[in-house]
């Protein structure tokens, strides 16, 4: 078993084994056995085991672990003296490094930051690559429930994210400072056999938006007027887009105020606190380092217009479905945990 890396690894088997290997006890007594791993001398960074012992003989009381050299669970140590197992799943995200960077205050840490040394944010990128491995296996074993129970052929599953992470591709980290790709480009995977033909892969762009309507109509439900987007379902059978499938992105955050629309071939942003506006053509661009201001070409001044547009389509949905927000009393512990992930800044 192997945790995602960016660059190709292959599964390697290694042997786990106690220590000691054997001993004499009496009954009634306790001693500790530490599991271990032998890999044989190949690097391999990830560990599923199970150990199964005799519960008529052997009652298991506790497990730790301290000094584990894992720092990421995929399954945490748990034992069963019903059945006689102990079962656990774990690994290093990056094995052989030997740095301090762990992630911890990944937003605010001012060592994680676009000078730190190659080797530390290799290490930060291997880290995140280690939670996306620990969603994936959590996300499997709810669909292999699903499936023991018989609920997933009538199950609709969907998996997506409300955002990307920076490693500053374009100078900065996490997220809300930009609207470059790696930030709003998200994944979407649909899966419900009734009516998602299987294995079809859709090239054409969809946005967030979509997913709602697309979750009423998989449910057999009428289409809702207050939605702008538009169902996935027909785009999934079709494979192409009938509608208008602009992508519109917007931060209000932390001192920004960003909008940008998108389509595969170009993207316009907006920058309202510094007064810019520029394209990038994807096409011969699609890492973003090259963009042009809006206004200085003819067919920039398009998509301005285009953009123009868009706004005053926005302001027409908001008049219609928007009102003004409470405010929430929120606990003093729930504020301090926004302000570390960087959703809220507080004098």
């Amino acid at each position: 078993v192997f945790l995602p890396s960016r660059t190709p690894i292959f599964a390697q088997s290694a042997k786990v084994f106690i220590a000691p290997a054997s001993g004499a006890f009496t009954t009634g007594e306790t001693f500790t056995v530490i599991t271990r791993v032998n890999t044989g001398g190949v690097s391999i960074n990830a560990v599923q085991g199970q150990l199964v012992y005799d519960p008529n003989k052997i009652e298991v009381v506790s497990i730790s672990k301290a000094g584990a050299i894992f720092s990421l669970w995929t399954q945490d140590p748990s034992f069963s003296n019903a059945v006689g197992s102990v079962t656990f799943g774990g690994g290093l995200p990056d094995p052989g490094y030997t740095g301090t960077v762990t992630g911890t205050d990944f937003f605010f840490d001012p060592n994680i930051n676009a000078d730190m040394p190659p080797r530390d944010l290799q290490h930060l990128i291997a880290l995140y690559d280690g939670e996306i491995r620990w969603t994936d296996y959590y996300v499997g074993r709810i669909i292999d429930d699903l499936a023991r129970s018989g609920l997933l052929e009538q199950t609709v599953v969907v998996i997506t994210s409300d955002h990307g992470t920076e490693f500053f591709e374009h100078g900065f980290k996490a997220h809300r400072m930009t609207l470059f790709d790696e930030v709003i480009r998200i994944p979407l995977l649909i899966r419900y056999p009734p009516l998602i033909p299987k294995g079809v892969r859709i090239r054409a762009q969809t946005r967030i938006i979509d997913l709602a309507p697309t979750l009423l109509e998989l449910a057999g439900l009428p289409p809702a007027t207050e939605f702008m987007g538009h169902s996935l379902v027909s785009v999934a059978r079709k494979k192409t887009v009938d509608f208008d499938n602009l992508g519109i992105s917007e931060l209000f955050s932390v001192g920004r105020a960003m909008r940008s629309i998108r389509t595969r071939e170009w993207k316009l942003t907006d920058d309202m606190v510094q007064k810019q506006r520029y394209y990038i053509d994807l096409i011969v661009d699609p890492d973003e380092h090259y963009p042009r201001p809006a206004h200085a070409t003819e067919y920039g001044q398009k998509l301005l217009d285009r953009y123009k547009t868009v706004n005053h389509t926005l302001d027409v949905w908001r008049s219609r479905v928007f009102s003004d927000p409470d405010q929430p009393d929120l606990p003093e512990e729930v504020l301090k945990q926004l302000e570390s992930l960087g959703y809220i800044e507080r004098d």
